[in-house]
C-alpha cells in the first residue's frame, strides 16, 4: 500500500507520517525526494516550488514513482500537496494507493509555523506565501483523499488519528477468510 500523506503547511502531515513510521511502516520524504533531483541546497519551503520551476508539476510524480517502484511493502508519501500528483499516484498500476488530507485551521497553522521556524529567520507569513503555490490544487486534493483529519487538537489526537486511519485502510484491504 502507497499512503499518500496530503494538507497545507503546519497541518500535521510529517507528525502524522511519523507515527505511520512508529507502526512499522516506511516514511519517504517527498522534499527530500525532490531535493535529490535539485542541484543545490535550499530552505526546505523552497524546495517544491524550485523543483515545479524547473521540471514542471508532472515530474513529481515521476520522482516519486521512481522512488517507491522497487518497494514492496507499505509506504507513506510525506507532504504530497499537488492534485496532478495525487492522481498519477492513484493510477499507479498495481499497487493499492490510499491518500490523507491532514487540516487544521489557518491561525493555528500559523502560530505552528511561527514556532518552527522562529530561529531560522523565515516569517510564517514569508513560509504561507512560498507554499501558496498550491492553494488552488489543495480542494482537489481533499476531493481525492480517502480520509480527512482534522488537526485543530493536538499531537495525541493526531497520532491515535494514524492509528485509527491506518486500522482502517488495512482493514479494509485484508482479504477476509
Amino acid at each position: 500500500m502507497i499512503l499518500v500523506v496530503s494538507g497545507l503547511p503546519a497541518a500535521g502531515k510529517t507528525t502524522f507520517a511519523c507515527q505511520l513510521e512508529h507502526l512499522g511502516i516506511e516514511r519517504i520524504d517527498v522534499g527530500q525526494v525532490l531535493a535529490s533531483w535539485l542541484s543545490h541546497d535550499l530552505p526546505r519551503a523552497e524546495i517544491g516550488p524550485a523543483f515545479v520551476r524547473k521540471f514542471g508539476r508532472e515530474k513529481i510524480s515521476v520522482a516519486l514513482l521512481k522512488s517507491i517502484e522497487e518497494r514492496r511493502h507499505a509506504v507513506t508519501l510525506d507532504a504530497v500537496r499537488l492534485a496532478v500528483t495525487c492522481q498519477a499516484l492513484q493510477d499507479f498500476a498495481g499497487r493499492d494507493v490510499r491518500t490523507v488530507f491532514i487540516d487544521a485551521p489557518e491561525d493555528l497553522r500559523r502560530a505552528r509555523l511561527a514556532r518552527r521556524y522562529e530561529n531560522a529567520g523565515q516569517s510564517a507569513e514569508r513560509l504561507m506565501e512560498l507554499q501558496s503555490m498550491y492553494d488552488a490544487d489543495i480542494l482537489k486534493v481533499r476531493a481525492l483523499a480517502n480520509a480527512i483529519v482534522d488537526n485543530s487538537r493536538g499531537v495525541d489526537d493526531l497520532k491515535v488519528a494514524a492509528d485509527s486511519v491506518w486500522r482502517g485502510f488495512v482493514a479494509r484491504t485484508t482479504p477476509k477468510r
